[in-house]
């Protein structure tokens, strides 16, 4: 057998004497077969025959013992991979050429040597010598000292140090290094070998940075990922995960050329393209500008059918429907961080930022602004005011600028129009049309543009505009074959509504004049009487323009800056509820106190001569602070009242002040728990006092059921035997009704089965019937009884029959009922079956 030699007493020329091999022997036989056998190819099975093989025995002389030695072969495999694990790479590394050009990312390699100086004659110290935090201070200590000779200041932004071992067992060093720009990396490695001793190889990755990091990172076939170093040293201290930065960006020029690249090695090993997919679309939109338009499907289909190839005219043709969809998703895929941008700013930060996008109407549009507002007697200042009021404080009662006309083409819709312009078509929520679901989509808008709406409950209900109108939170209603559950809007979106005068005083359907009033409440109205004519080129709205004349001449930037201290900058776009002036509960004393501790001591007795409290203070403008109080104009411009809500006197006040408010407020949180984990189990056992009373319901009804049945068992019985003597004296149909009545209470009461007797009885009564009927009615009932009464009499003894057949076979037997049968339907009655029947269904 080939392979290294066995145990002694593994030899075949000893098995007479070790039939059965002991445990240390089949534990050494084993590591050797395992070490030389390849494990992907050799079963478990194989091995055990081998092992038995290798021991002098037949190949399934194991066989007796598979588990202990299935056990044994685990644990020897488990033991040679530990071993390997901590072994050194057995690969020689190709450290490649060196980069000439100019990168931001290098992969650098210190390897390792034996010599004690280079070619020059430089001292050469092993890498082994340094730890990786050493290695990484003398990257940063070489970027230091190299400063002075470059005409721009460089700075590393990221670097990871891999420790690895060579083949030999050698320790040898990959460093991952990013710079803020491309710089040329001849100066560092002359520091590294001049200072420290370090021969090092620069080169670089076509993924920049996350492709250094991927080399060292990621196991590879010539790399076993036993062989990576588990712990790097990474700089700096918020370097991202080695998962995220071995990845690297993507763009749509990488996908086209991924693709390509993937085109060109399956054509190398004879197979075809592969299928296209929506994402490789990407490239292809952006490179040849093909925006989501009504014919942006048939712009693709022709650069597809140009030089897009087979299988992209098959995706197109098989996804024609598809293609706007895919083409606005393209477009947002490439300005996505454009999106993010603007979703993280403010309203009226995006309104600034259109101040500088070009104009297209000549700057006509402010004109005709000013002349509409100005011709209908509103102030532009008044309407620009309301405007920046509504974006910057969103939805609230009063805040809604509605523009009422009363015939058209009064200019109220061209003061709105360039709002989508400036923030976006997909930001700006338009009138939605009358469906099952009006309002979806709402949550994913910075506003809300309401032109020509009508006050009705047409598409929203009357009380969901009220609440969306006064900036409560309500339902939207989602389809739920799409979506799960339904959207609860709480976002600030601000409104702007165009509508008619006469529309909004009118009462329609079961509106009352109450809640037109509500609705009145929440709008900031301005009305529109006089008609206006605009080019159709000024009419389109213009952006830059609009922003310009909201912001009005010097407004820019205070608005912005009192915008972004009262802006919490939610990734939803809302603006959050402005801070509280707490001051208000403040006395007289708390106000001179905080006054003083102003440095504004000197004012102190006048604010207590005219007793100045904390909701006083909150009120007083600045001429009432410099006229009355005596303040400076430049103290009022420090402000009072704006320090107040950023001072730590004020802190302290107010925690002095609202603290017995906060007490009681704890207090009423309590009891209310309290009461409503009362609440909780008084509805639990109401809960079980109904579930008992059911079960205390249903045992008195079958009590009563038992009850019943006992009472009337023995008067069933006396009637059937009453009735036996005087079926011969009471005439048919009084028998018969008394007999019906008698039977019926006994289906009921569940007695038919125990009174086997009633059926003689039931048989004499029928027979009796049938005598009369043969004999002659005539002579039996008296000559005054004519036959249609005799007809009719026998009609309601045929009522017998509404009892089950089965009971009725019970009592009379089969005989009985076919003569009755028959003597009811042809002897007695004399007309057809069928109108028999016809005449039961009528009655």
């Amino acid at each position: 057998m080939d392979g290294p030699p066995l145990p002694e007493a593994a030899r075949p020329e000893d098995a007479a004497s070790s039939i059965s091999p002991d445990a240390d022997t089949l534990r050494q036989v084993a590591t050797q077969l395992v070490n030389n056998l390849d494990l992907h190819q050799c079963s478990v099975k194989e091995c055990r025959a081998k092992i038995a093989a290798a021991c002098g025995l037949e190949r399934d002389g194991l066989e007796a013992r598979k588990d202990e030695i299935n056990i044994l072969i685990q644990e020897v495999v488990e033991s040679l991979d530990a071993k390997k694990s901590s072994q050194p790479s057995s690969c020689c590394e190709e450290l490649g050429v060196e980069s000439k050009n100019p990168r931001r990312a290098y992969l650098v390699t210190l390897s390792h040597t034996d010599k004690e100086e280079g070619a020059d004659g430089q001292k050469l110290v092993p890498p082994g010598t340094y730890t990786r935090m050493e290695v990484r201070d003398f990257f940063l200590g070489a970027l230091l000292s190299t400063q002075a000779n470059r005409d721009q200041p460089l700075a590393f932004t990221s670097m990871a140090v891999f420790q690895e071992r060579h083949a030999t067992g050698q320790i040898h060093y990959h460093v991952a290094l990013s710079a803020d720009k491309c710089f040329r990396f001849a100066p560092l490695k002359r520091h590294l070998l001049a200072a420290h001793g370090l021969a090092s190889h620069w080169s670089g990755k076509t993924d920049g940075y996350a492709g250094c990091i991927a080399y060292c990172y990621l196991p590879s076939p010539t790399k076993a990922v036993e062989e990576l170093d588990p712990t790097p040293e990474l700089w700096p201290s918020n370097h991202p995960p080695l998962s995220e930065a071995s990845r690297g960006s993507v763009s749509a020029q990488k996908l086209e050329a991924h693709r390509e690249d993937q085109r060109r090695k399956r054509a190398g090993k004879g197979k075809a393209e592969q299928r296209v997919r929506e994402v490789d679309l990407w490239p292809i939109i952006v490179r040849e500008n093909i925006l989501p338009d009504e014919v942006c499907a048939e712009k693709l289909m022709a650069y597809a059918k140009r030089s897009g190839g087979q299988a992209l005219v098959e995706f197109c043709s098989a996804n024609w429907d598809k293609l706007p969809g895919i083409v606005a998703k393209s477009w947002k895929t490439e300005k996505v961080e454009d999106l993010v941008a603007a979703a993280s700013q403010s309203r009226l930060e995006i309104l600034e930022g259109a101040c500088s996008a070009p104009c297209t109407c000549t700057g006509q549009w402010a004109c005709f602004a000013d002349a509409i507002l100005s011709q209908n007697g509103h102030d532009p200042v008044e309407w620009r005011k309301a405007v920046r009021d509504s974006l910057v404080g969103g939805r609230s009662k009063g805040t809604l600028v509605c523009h009422a006309g009363f015939e058209g083409n009064e200019g109220k819709s061209f003061l709105f129009r360039p709002l989508p312009l400036v923030f976006g078509e997909d930001n700006v929520f338009v009138t939605p049309p009358k469906s099952a679901f009006p309002l979806l989509g709402l949550e994913k808008a910075r506003m809300v543009w309401l032109d020509d709406w009508r006050f009705n409950e047409e598409i929203v209900s009357w009380a969901v505009q009220l609440l969306w109108f006064e900036g409560a939170s309500f339902v939207i209603a989602r389809p739920q074959n799409l979506y799960s559950g339904h959207l609860r809007y709480v976002k600030d979106d601000p409104l702007f509504i165009t509508t008619l005068q006469s529309d909004l005083h009118a009462l329609k359907g079961k509106l009352k004049q109450g809640d037109l009033d509500m609705m009145v409440k929440r709008l900031k109205l301005f009305e529109f009487k006089q008609k206006v004519t605009i080019p159709s080129h000024v009419a389109k709205g213009c952006g830059s323009c609009f922003a310009h004349f909201i912001l009005g001449p010097g407004l820019q930037t205070r608005v912005l800056r009192s915008e972004a201290a009262k802006r919490g900058a939610t990734p939803s776009g809302e603006t959050p509820e402005p801070k509280r002036m707490m001051c208000l509960s403040w006395t007289v004393d708390d106000v001179c106190t905080y006054i003083a501790d102003l440095e504004l001591g000197h004012v102190v007795a006048a604010f207590r001569d005219n007793a100045v409290d904390g909701r006083m203070l909150a009120s007083l403008s600045e001429t009432d602070l410099v006229s009355e109080l005596g303040l400076k104009p430049l103290q009022v411009y420090v402000g009072c009242r704006k320090k107040v809500l950023t001072s730590s006197r004020f802190e302290q006040l107010t925690g002095r002040v609202m603290a017995p408010k906060r007490q009681r407020v704890e207090v009423l949180s309590a009891e209310a728990a309290a009461l409503q984990q009362r609440r909780a189990v008084l509805k639990a056992q109401n809960k079980e006092l109904a579930k008992q009373q059911k079960l205390l319901q249903k045992r008195r009804q079958r009590l009563m059921q038992v009850l019943l049945k006992r009472a009337l068992q023995p008067f069933l019985l006396a009637s059937l035997q009453l009735l036996s003597p005087l079926q011969l004296l009471l005439p048919l149909w009084v028998l018969d009704t008394l007999l019906l009545w008698v039977v019926v209470r006994m289906k009921e009461q569940e007695l038919l089965p125990q009174l086997g007797w009633v059926k003689t009885l039931q048989a004499n009564v029928f027979l009796f019937w049938l005598q009369a009927g043969t004999s002659g009615v005539g002579s039996w009932v008296g000559p005054n009884i004519e036959q249609v009464w005799w007809k009719e009499r026998m009609m309601m003894s045929w009522s017998l029959r509404a009892l089950e057949a089965q009971d009725l076979l019970k009592i009379c037997g089969f005989e009985i009922c076919s003569l009755l049968q028959q003597v009811m339907m042809k002897r007695v009655m004399r007309v057809p079956a069928q109108d028999i029947v016809a005449r039961d269904r009528g009655r």
